[in-house]
């Protein structure tokens, strides 16, 4: 019999049904991707305490990845480590918690503090930790074994700032009792008692040059400190609400405070003269970050809200809605990907960031 061959393909015929398969897949993922956008979006508008984000990769918006609980108190304090891989919280609740940043998941509690944890700081190698508290003590935690290395006392009341110098040779704190201490990290020896402010201590930075020290009060003013004098330079006036939170760009060139008063004030370092006030906020700014790339300025409020500004512009970009009671801190990642919040409300909540 004769051999029959099958019959021959039509290339172009092939080609034309590779493509239709092919752009019937992209437009499913693309009607997949907004539709879940949509329900993204409806799900925040209607339930504002719980968003939820089903697509958590694009580039164009913040994301809440997790809710972390487990405080019993006020979350007064966040840091994230400069590996960016823990975060540390200090709460009313008198405890330390170290979480996974990653996972979210809790690694262990530093429970020391015989009163309100009110501040947080770490050193540049991510080895130190320290913390100042309601009890009117600061304690140094070694982080490497994670256990108390030492307890200092010579504050009069409770401890509301903490920071520690580039170098980690030098810690500095604020407190009630109206005075800034200057301690040596390595002897924990008291240095120097710094005094100038009328009023509670808020908040303590040290420009990245180790130069300057900055404090910010409840008697509405700003301190500039010669961190190596320990003399006062200069004080900022502008606010007519006590000072909560201060925070320096990266660069050193740009002094940022939240107050009491509602609004936000932007001043130059180098000429220490004001450059902008923001408004927006309708209750007390207790928290302040810069991102390190000085894009992006954020802000946390007893309106329960977090208010995200372009640094360069003074522009505000967005509200990010979720807590239900004051916004008490804010952290920002190392590699400015991740925002960390801690609320009234007992809760983090860890964001991804544009």
């Amino acid at each position: 019999m004769p051999q029959t061959s099958p019959p021959p393909v039509n290339a172009t015929s092939k080609t034309a049904k590779f493509r239709n398969c092919l752009q019937i897949l992209l437009w499913s993922i693309a009607f997949i991707l907004v539709g879940t956008q949509i329900y993204g979006y409806s799900r925040y508008k209607i339930f504002p305490s719980n968003p939820i984000f089903l697509i958590n990769s694009l580039p164009s918006s913040f994301f809440l990845k997790t809710t972390l609980t487990g405080h019993t108190d006020f979350v007064y304090s966040v840091i994230i480590s400069p590996d960016g891989k823990s975060l540390f919280s200090g709460s009313f609740d008198n405890n330390i918690k170290i979480w996974n940043l990653e996972s979210g998941k809790l690694e262990t509690t530093l429970g020391e503090h015989k009163d309100s944890v009110i501040s947080l700081a770490i050193s540049r190698d991510g080895k130190t930790l320290v913390s100042g508290s309601a009890d009117k003590t600061i304690n140094i935690w070694n982080l490497e074994i994670g256990e108390l290395e030492s307890t200092l006392k010579g504050h009069s009341e409770m401890v509301t700032a903490v920071t520690i110098s580039p170098n980690e040779k030098t810690l500095v704190s604020g407190s009630v009792d109206k005075t800034i201490k200057i301690w040596n990290l390595s002897t924990h020896k008291l240095e120097k008692t710094l005094t100038g402010h009328t009023s509670y201590i808020s908040s303590v930075v040290i420009s990245p040059d180790g130069k300057y020290l900055i404090s910010g009060g409840w008697d509405n003013t700003i301190k500039i400190w010669d961190l190596q004098t320990r003399q006062l330079q200069t004080t900022l006036t502008g606010h007519t609400g006590s000072v909560l939170t201060i925070a320096i760009s990266k660069d050193g060139k740009t002094l940022v405070s939240g107050s009491a008063d509602n609004t936000i004030k932007i001043w130059d370092l180098q000429t220490q003269q004001l450059k902008a006030t923001l408004t927006g906020h309708t209750n007390p700014i207790f928290s302040i970050k810069i991102s390190p790339d000085g894009k992006t300025l954020v802000s946390g409020s007893a309106d329960n809200t977090i208010k995200v500004w372009d640094f360069s512009t003074q522009q505000l970009q967005k509200t990010l809605l979720g807590h239900t009671d004051y916004v008490l801190s804010l952290a920002i990642s190392p590699d400015g990907k991740t925002l960390v919040s801690g609320s009234q409300d007992n809760t983090l909540k860890i964001l991804r960031m544009p």
